[in-house]
């Protein structure tokens, strides 16, 4: 609070409780060694390019299996493009932003002391029409629309594959790109219109190919080409293209992304005759965020503000002031 106004945070703090023992360990019967078993193997799919795929299984063993996984024989590890994770009791690996490189044949190695399991699936990558967001596709779902491009041969389904004819004549830009100026930390999002075949679509940043992953995106409409970038920082500013081919020719569309300097959002201007008492209500450059901890835990509360003198801020909890008194030891 100041003279100009109030500000106020809010964050909500969950206690995790811990769970209680059931039983003693006499009351625990000892398991018997048991080798891995595939109860949820891993199915055909078709992914839309630009979409996100999970493939998963659920598998049983005592001891509890390792699990590792591997496309064309080679092993995949956690990072930017991938996710491997455990939900409930489903193993599962998510492929972010799948491109026509990510099509193969995934296999899912499970492996303790006593055996060794795996099992397998085809993934073919396909142009799609879905909206920006839209998550991972119904394998049993139909193909619709122009299939253009199919790495390695398509899944064994009896859903049709239908093609359009294609017109004898390159792309057609029919709404280029726009040069963006945003600030650093935001969300910047680049479209772009053609019209004709599209065999292939390109991002460039400068004169190298962007890398996809968890922070920058590409999406295909029906209508437009997207590219999306979280969290920008200054490493981001450049000129970005997009670059779309077929047997007939090419066609693109560039524009540039500028960073504005975060500094002068924030710096103090000069006093203006006549204005020298104008206050500013208080801002939050870092809000609070909602956090859960074991029950006993320390917990911290972080939030930066601006134009606030220290000694008018106070803390509250459900409504009722926080004093700054230390539990006694």
């Amino acid at each position: 609070m100041n003279r100009a106004g109030k500000l106020e945070g809010v964050s909500g703090i969950t206690i995790a409780s811990k769970p209680k023992s059931e039983g003693t360990p006499q009351e625990v019967k000892e398991m018997e060694p048991e080798a891995p078993v595939f109860l949820l193997k891993l199915k055909d799919r078709v992914g839309p390019l630009g979409s996100t795929v999970k493939l998963t299984v659920k598998v049983k063993g005592i001891p509890e299996p390792d699990l590792r996984w591997f496309v064309d024989d080679k092993e995949i590890f956690d990072d930017d493009r991938y996710e491997i994770f455990e939900d409930k009791d489903t193993l599962n690996i998510q492929l972010y932003q799948v491109q026509f490189s990510d099509a193969g044949i995934y296999t899912c190695i499970a492996k303790n002391d006593f055996g060794e399991v795996k099992c397998q699936c085809q993934l073919a990558i396909e142009v799609s029409h879905c909206s920006p967001g839209e998550d991972e596709l119904d394998p049993g779902r139909k193909l619709s629309g122009p299939l253009k491009e199919l790495k390695h041969k398509p899944l064994d389904s009896p859903s049709p594959i239908i093609e359009e004819e294609p017109a004898d004549e390159p792309p057609t830009l029919l709404d280029p790109l726009h040069d963006k100026e945003v600030e650093s930390g935001s969300k910047v999002i680049f479209s772009c219109k053609f019209s004709g075949r599209l065999d292939s679509v390109t991002w460039f940043k400068e004169n190298s190919e962007v890398v996809l992953n968890r922070r920058v995106k590409t999406f295909q409409t029906m209508e437009e080409q997207i590219l999306t970038i979280d969290n920008v920082t200054d490493e981001d500013a450049a000129r970005y293209s997009c670059v779309v081919n077929n047997v007939f020719g090419e066609s693109s569309t560039s524009a540039h992304l500028t960073i504005k300097k975060t500094e002068e959002k924030y710096k103090v201007k000069e006093p203006v005759e006549g204005e020298e008492d104008k206050k500013f209500p208080p801002l939050f450059i870092k809000k609070l965020e909602n956090i859960t901890v074991d029950e006993g835990d320390t917990v911290q509360l972080t939030c930066q503000i601006v134009d606030v003198p220290t000694e008018d801020i106070t803390w509250r909890k459900d409504g009722q002031e926080v004093s700054s008194k230390k539990p006694s030891t």
